[in-house]
């Protein structure tokens, strides 16, 4: 006497729900067996029939209650078993685990609670960690934080991307790579929105210039480094000095700059999130290397719930994860799974599974940053003889035209950074770190 085979038929499924979330389904299967003696002990007790006791595939609450097996008018070896799941089920009596006697519904202990169907279990920690420090608020000799202002918009002065700067109520940050300047018969940044134009005169032939003028001829700036009347064509090309045009000489020093709106002054000014950092440089002006660091507490999220399985599939999904999207009102990436913690028990004759979630939470994203500072860099260059275009690198050199020996700061474009500029940060996910849907994978 054996079973052949057990399917699970698509024929026969259903299910209810109803306000109070009281849920059941059926499912049924087929069973064959190799001998017409076989009854319903064999034919329900079939490895693929789900026991008693056993959850719903999609519903770890709902547990099978009930099996009725049926045998085929067609033939004594086929067998229907039709599995009746409830997420309440109801018990007309049971045995006391005591003294063995027989309890009535009106018993508390009538029916054996589900750990299936415990809530969550909540818990708040705190968990410390270093971190690289981006931007701090300054601090002047007597304690007091220093709030810095924005600076005023001005004529002939020489601005480049990242600067900020104030212009009829509003705060302008520069976007464009390049220069900006003003030769004095400009107003600056005004209105919203972005490539706000702000450049220089344009060059003209024949006119006349001092040194110290600045000229816009294409998208290319130049700098009047000899005075005099212009020629035909003007300045051309990207040489920062001796540049003739006509009895004047030009350096180029970048291409024409825009502005873009960032929000009113007194939005700025209101702000102390916005006003007071600035990027962690020394008093020399140039970021620390290895950047400074600080210790950070973060709220660490504990969570315990019973479950009715886990696979390892699973566990290696949310293992280093992050929210890919905002979770209970944690925006993305700002929630990490730190740890899970599972264990095997079996309770009032349930078997589960018991796991413990451990989720660090950070407000400004679990991020890497880097400090961008290297000993050199790569270029697309081409080789003229064949064509074709590949990376090559360059080492930087110090004054002396000597390798460095130690790496200098970069502007996030692969260019050193410039004297007095804020440190830049590369912000990056690592492939080790999955981000998925927490509202999906998370039952709590």
């Amino acid at each position: 006497m054996s079973v052949l085979s057990v399917e699970l038929l698509f024929t026969g499924r259903g299910g209810q729900d109803t306000l109070d979330k009281h849920r059941t389904y059926t499912s049924r299967y087929e069973v064959i067996t190799d001998d017409p003696h076989d009854g319903v002990q064999v034919v329900g007790n079939a490895p693929g029939v789900p026991p008693l006791g056993s959850s719903y595939p999609t519903d770890a609450v709902a547990v099978v209650v009930g099996l009725e097996v049926e045998q085929s008018d067609d033939s004594p070896y086929l067998w229907y078993v039709t599995a009746s799941y409830d997420s309440r089920p109801q018990m007309e009596q049971s045995v006391n685990p005591v003294d063995g006697g027989t309890l009535t519904p009106s018993d508390p202990a009538a029916f054996p609670e589900n750990p299936l169907l415990r809530p969550a279990q909540w818990q708040f920690t705190g968990q410390d960690s270093t971190e690289v420090v981006t931007d701090w608020r300054p601090v002047d000799r007597l304690g007091n934080i220093i709030v810095p202002t924005v600076a005023a918009w001005a004529a002939n002065t020489q601005y480049t991307p990242n600067d900020i700067v104030s212009n009829g109520g509003n705060v302008y940050a520069m976007t464009a790579d390049g220069v900006c300047v003003s030769a004095g018969s400009g107003a600056g940044p005004s209105g919203t929105g972005v490539g706000i134009a702000d450049t220089p005169t344009a060059w003209a032939a024949f006119g006349a210039v001092s040194v110290g003028d600045y000229r816009i001829k294409g998208s290319k700036v130049y700098k009047c480094t000899v005075g005099g009347n212009c020629g035909v064509n003007g300045p051309s090309g990207n040489a920062t000095s001796g540049i003739l045009d006509g009895a004047a000489e030009w350096g180029w020093i970048g291409s024409g700059a825009v502005w873009g709106f960032y929000k009113t002054l007194a939005d700025f000014t209101g702000n102390p999130d916005e006003r007071n950092y600035v990027g962690v440089v020394s008093s020399g002006g140039i970021p620390f290397d290895p950047p400074a660091m600080t210790e950070v507490s973060k709220p660490v999220l504990r969570v315990t719930m019973n479950a009715a399985s886990i696979s390892l599939e699973y566990l290696v999904t949310m293992y280093n994860a992050v929210n890919a999207s905002t979770w209970r009102g944690i925006r993305p990436r700002c929630a990490k799974i730190l740890n899970i913690e599972t264990g095997n028990k079996f309770e009032n004759g349930f078997a589960f599974v018991e796991v413990t979630w451990t989720i660090g939470l950070n407000k400004d994203t679990w991020d890497k940053r880097i400090l961008d500072a290297a000993y050199g860099r790569y270029w697309y260059r081409e080789d003229k003889a064949t064509g074709t275009v590949s990376l090559k690198p360059e080492n930087f050199n110090d004054e002396k035209g000597q390798p460095l020996t130690s790496p200098v700061p970069l502007d996030g474009a692969g260019g050193k950074l410039p004297a007095g500029k804020p440190p830049v940060f590369l912000r990056g996910v690592p492939r080790q770190t999955n981000i998925v849907d927490f509202n999906t994978l998370l039952p709590f």
